[in-house]
């Protein structure tokens, strides 16, 4: 048969048959149905329908010995999309390219490619093939250009209804996943179990082989790995990504989402150990605050990611925006009951000078903020490092089962230099050297627990003592409570510096009930302080404008209403007064008493004078001389 009659005789068949059919083709899962008509009328051992969506081209339908695999992985090569590009039929002899038989499988003898015009232009292609052991003539450019016309009369509309029915199933789709993403999100509060939760939603949902979840630490300001899921995320959890960096720092830290292929510049690869075959990266924007990123990348042999993917991992961003911002109040409210918690401890062992109080309240009072199963206080004291306070303890033994090998940690700690936190994971100890996971390895085994937070107690001098926290359950006690039990530990330092610095004082026993009855006033509600302040204050100023106990100061006279002369008989100096003036005396009663001495003098004078005389008139007697005896 000519090929001209040949040719003829396909397009009476294509009207009279293959376009009735087509134009009662209502439904698109009629599709597969159709190609495969078109298959049988055209002799074409494959075929393909292409379906263009914003600059992308995919695979609706396949038939025969065509691979809906192949599509996927050979879609930039084939003649459908030189086709779709062009926008009009073409034709590859041979098998060439993307069409080599260890690709398709198949030994081809020719191709061609058939565009589907739509009102904004080609919105897909039909691409056919034929075997070359196949019996019915090949195709031409004359059967291309009738098979072009026929299907251009009625598939284009079909194809735009089943893109539209797409767009609906897949709106709905995406709004029921939005939704029960937001569901999952929003179950949790908790940092630590949220980070995880997204980055494995990001990880089934784009179908990435890896993602993680950055978050923007608020004191370094770079950010820090929350979650990551899938190989080459080994380094992830040591990573740092700072806001001037190139790469994922400088795009998202901007509010920009990226959609990268074929990445090998080294500010994208290098935490990940290698060349990506694609890259999604967006941001986490609370307004006009930045939260985070979140980044999901696929390997060398993965197919690309697309607009698509992009659009939906940012609508997963915005929901995972809202709750990790809800995670973070949360963290933010918790953290400000710690510290007030926290307050409150520090004005207890900060209020009193006695040691024993503040090792006390220290290794007691601890437990309720940070979870601790046993806190513990070691001191300096004469060039030695004492086991002082362990928690639940009223009276240390330290020869009890297990306080010499706690001890001995508390000396290690003090010899280390610095801070030291030690856990027990699933995968061992977690500890840089391996000499500490040997040594805490036993010491875990031996004393219950799972946890070791030990703080070096320093100041400005030195350093005073170690306190140590430990936890039984493991995940209880974590580096998360690192910095409130830094914090707690310089609290600590202030108070034992202080009381060992009064203990130094002299007269410290004195000043010590002094001091515990200024704490007990402390002590008292503070109404019912002022309440006694205002009434000593009442009392003093009563007592000092109303002074009714007390009497005038200066000198008193009390004057006689009668004065009565009092004279002695004889001359002298009064030696004693009986009565005090202004007394009540009767007659009689003696007043005073005159000094002796002069009178007794007067009496012996007058005596010997006596005696003189009497003797001279003994002698004028005896002589005869009487008259002048009369006359002594």
């Amino acid at each position: 048969m000519p090929a001209s009659s040949g040719h003829a005789d396909l397009l009476q068949v294509l009207r009279a048959e293959f376009l009735p059919y087509l134009q009662t083709c209502r439904d698109p899962d009629q599709l597969p149905d159709l190609l495969d008509r078109l298959s049988d009328y055209l002799g074409a051992d494959g075929a393909v329908l292409w379906r263009s969506e914003e600059d992308l081209l995919f695979a609706l339908a396949v038939h025969g010995s065509a691979r809906m695999d192949w599509t996927v992985e050979n879609v930039a090569e084939s003649i459908g999309m030189a086709s779709w590009r062009s926008g009009s039929a073409a034709v590859q002899e041979g098998p060439s390219g993307a069409y080599r038989s260890a690709l398709t499988g198949v030994q081809l003898a020719q191709v061609a490619g058939v565009p589907l015009r739509g009102p904004k232009g080609i919105i897909g292609c039909i691409e056919l093939w034929w075997k070359a052991t196949g019996g019915k003539p090949a195709a031409s450019s004359e059967i291309l250009a009738l098979l072009e016309d026929v299907l251009n009369k009625s598939l284009p509309a079909l194809l735009e209804y089943e893109s539209e029915r797409r767009n609906y199933v897949n709106a709905i789709s995406r709004l029921m996943m939005l939704y029960d993403i937001g569901k999952v999100f929003h179950s949790t509060l908790e940092m630590e179990e949220l980070a995880p939760v997204i980055c494995t939603r990001v990880l089934n949902i784009l179908e990435a082989e890896s993602a993680t979840v950055w978050m923007l630490d608020p004191v370094k300001r770079n950010l820090y790995c929350a979650a990551a899921e899938g190989p080459r995320t080994e380094a992830m959890s040591s990573a740092r990504v700072w806001a001037s960096d190139a790469g994922l720092g400088t795009t998202v830290s901007q509010g920009e989402a990226v959609l990268l292929h074929n990445v090998v510049e080294p500010e994208w690869t290098d935490r990940w150990g290698g060349s990506l075959r694609s890259l999604l990266a967006v941001p986490l924007m609370s307004g006009n605050r930045f939260l985070g990123a979140i980044e999901a990348v696929r390997g060398a042999d993965a197919r690309y990611f697309t607009e698509e993917d992009l659009r939906l991992l940012i609508d997963v961003a915005k929901q995972a925006t809202v709750s990790l911002r809800n995670a973070q109040r949360l963290q933010a409210e918790r953290r400000v009951n710690e510290l007030n918690a926290l307050m409150e401890i520090s004005k207890e062992i900060t209020a009193t000078l006695d040691l024993d109080r503040v090792l006390t309240t220290t290794v007691n009072r601890i437990t309720s903020v940070i979870p601790c199963d046993r806190c513990t206080v070691a001191l300096h004291r004469k060039g030695r490092l004492d086991l002082c306070a362990v928690s639940g303890e009223m009276k240390l033994d330290r020869k009890a089962a297990g306080m010499p090998e706690l001890e001995a940690m508390h000396v290690w700690l003090a010899g280390s230099g610095g801070d030291c936190t030690v856990l027990r994971t699933e995968e061992g100890i977690d500890a840089e050297r391996e000499e500490t996971r040997d040594k805490f390895g036993a010491y875990f085994d031996q004393a219950g627990m799972s946890a070791f937070m030990g703080l070096l107690l320093r100041d400005e001098e030195s350093i005073v003592g170690t306190l140590v926290l430990e936890g039984k359950e493991p995940g209880g006690l974590s580096h998360g409570h690192y910095d409130l039990a830094r914090i707690f530990a310089s609290q600590v330092t202030v108070a034992v510096r202080n009381a060992l610095l009064y203990q130094q004082m002299p007269l410290a026993g004195v000043l010590q009930p002094l001091a515990e009855r200024r704490a007990r006033f402390a002590a008292i509600p503070a109404a019912r302080r002022s309440v006694m302040i205002a009434g000593a204050v009442a009392i003093l100023a009563f007592l000092t404008f109303f002074p009714w106990w007390s009497k005038p100061s200066g000198e008193a006279r009390v004057l006689p209403a009668l004065v009565q002369p009092v004279s002695a008989e004889v001359e002298g100096v009064v030696r004693n007064v009986r009565v005090r003036e202004g007394a009540r005396v009767n007659a009689g009663d003696l007043l005073a008493e005159v000094a002796p001495e002069e009178m007794r003098v007067a009496l012996q004078q007058a005596q010997s004078k006596h005696e003189i005389l009497s003797r001279h008139v003994l002698q004028l007697e005896a002589a005869g001389d009487l008259g002048e005896a009369r006359m002594e």
